[in-house]
């Protein structure tokens, strides 16, 4: 197990200099430096907890999880390897399309562009407005249908739950992207702070991690404070001394019929002595958590190397499941995207985990790599690495269109699979048609923004002329270009 560590450990910092390598040269050919600078970052900060981390860990513990699975040290090598190699075609066809600008979008209507566009790392106060108005949307949180114990009978759990996340992304990029005061700039933050641990309550470490993550970037990149590091490092300390608690609570409320009240959780919390526990679990200290969390990504992926030899492949029906874009609520008999069999537990993540662990009562994130490789080996790896590559860089490509745009976006559609930042081929679907509706709500809410300024005739004069005259567009191009 040794040796197949520090094979891991090299796979993993080949990918980390591949990704360093490819937007080193993007940003080269790109204005919108912040957006891609972040890119790296998120890229950078996956492969560092997801592979690297837990491959460091095994090399000390000599793989002691993988030992009580039966997992051969080549089986933990050839997930790194095929990784590896997914990473390197990946990042090559992204370097390729966004370095030349294949897919550079060149539509900029003037007016149209003051409310879904930013001029660089800054906003204006009109464009800071709009970011105002979407981030009212974050207090959604605060009547998400249970909260201390007050029913909501305004906002179903469901829809707050879902818009909360794109809320919370406007919100940070007023925080960070406007010029506002240092009195807004930190009561927006204690707000912001006092969201994440709302969520963080419920149990999920990752639901803390996350914003973190993104946090600590626009500390070091856009608004370098020293008291919101140290804020940062605050909850971070507290995530360590409160991790069993918050695993214990989260495990607990499965076993209820009803959810917690936020009040219930904290008390709990405090008190973890009064949150029943399964007492014939090994206790393992906060190390070993770790390198059990943080490898089970890459632990569960040996599921597909050995569904995919005993000639268990997934092919092509996952994709085609995949596509049925529309909503359950309009077609009830959806089948459930990314499944063999239209069931949810037809999923790849339930179904490496029924290999290694004998129940689809669980799933984790993976090795985006080795699901590729289950659908169809290494011409899967393959296909999957170039076709995703080239449609990550056409969704890139958009949002750097869109410049403002862009970082709220890419924050968003990465909160739920944030340790799985290399999206795999179903996934990339079902990101599109999540950035679709988030694109649409930005410009409803830049519309509402510009109507209560002067800008609004503007706005729908330059609308009006774009769909009477297509022309005007052709026009703008050439002028532009």
């Amino acid at each position: 197990m040794i040796f197949s560590a520090i094979l891991s450990i090299l796979s993993s910092l080949i990918m980390m200099v591949v990704v360093l390598s490819c937007f080193k040269q993007v940003l080269v050919d790109n204005n919108d430096k912040l957006f891609i600078k972040f890119l790296a970052y998120l890229f950078t900060v996956d492969i560092a907890l997801w592979f690297l981390m837990p491959a460091t860990l095994r090399l000390f513990s000599n793989g002691q999880y993988e030992k009580e699975l039966g997992i051969f040290p080549y089986e933990i090598s050839f997930v790194y390897f095929v990784e590896m190699i997914s990473t390197i075609i990946f990042f090559i066809v992204i370097s390729v399309f966004m370095s030349r600008g294949r897919f550079r979008i060149s539509f900029h209507p003037k007016h149209l562009l003051n409310f879904i566009s930013f001029q660089g790392d800054r906003v204006s106060l009109y464009q800071s407005k709009v970011l105002f108005f979407s981030s009212l949307g974050c207090f959604i949180v605060l009547i998400d249908g249970n909260f201390f114990g007050i029913i909501s009978p305004f906002i179903p759990a469901i829809i707050a739950e879902s818009a909360n996340k794109f809320f919370l992304a406007f919100f940070v990029s007023y925080i960070f992207l406007s010029d506002i005061s240092k009195f807004k700039f930190y009561f927006s933050l204690l707000i912001l702070f006092f969201m994440v641990l709302l969520d963080g309550i419920k149990g999920s470490h990752g639901s803390i991690v996350w914003p973190m993550i993104v946090l600590y970037f626009l500390v070091k990149t856009v608004k370098k404070f020293k008291s919101v590091n140290f804020a940062i490092a605050l909850v971070v300390l507290m995530l360590a001394i409160f991790y069993k608690p918050l695993h214990d609570l989260r495990e607990y409320e499965y076993s209820l019929s009803e959810k917690l009240s936020p009040l219930e959780r904290i008390l709990l919390i405090a008190s973890p002595s009064n949150i029943p526990v399964d007492t014939s679990q090994i206790q393992s200290g906060l190390i070993d958590d770790i390198e059990w969390r943080f490898g089970e990504n890459t632990r569960m992926s040996v599921g597909y190397l050995r569904m995919y030899e005993r000639g268990f492949e997934g092919g092509l029906i996952p994709i085609e499941n995949t596509l049925h874009i529309l909503p359950r609520s309009v077609v009830p008999d959806k089948p459930a995207p990314a499944s063999i069999d239209g069931k949810i537990t037809g999923m790849g993540m339930y179904l490496m985990h029924k290999e290694m662990r004998g129940t689809t009562n669980n799933m984790s994130g993976m090795s985006p790599g080795m699901h590729d490789y289950w659908l169809g080996g290494w011409t899967g790896v393959l296909l999957g690495a170039v076709i995703v590559g080239a449609w990550y860089s056409l969704i890139l490509s958009v949002l750097l269109r869109l410049s403002g745009l862009a970082l709220p976006i890419i924050i968003a559609i990465n909160d739920t699979w944030w340790q799985m930042t290399k999206i795999w081929s179903t996934e990339a679907i079902i990101i599109s048609t999540n950035t679709i509706p988030l694109i649409l709500l930005w410009l409803v809410i830049g519309l509402f923004a510009a109507f209560l300024s002067k800008q609004f005739l503007n706005v729908i004069k330059q609308l009006i002329i774009l769909a009477l005259n297509p022309s005007i567009i052709r026009k703008i191009n050439k002028d532009s270009g």
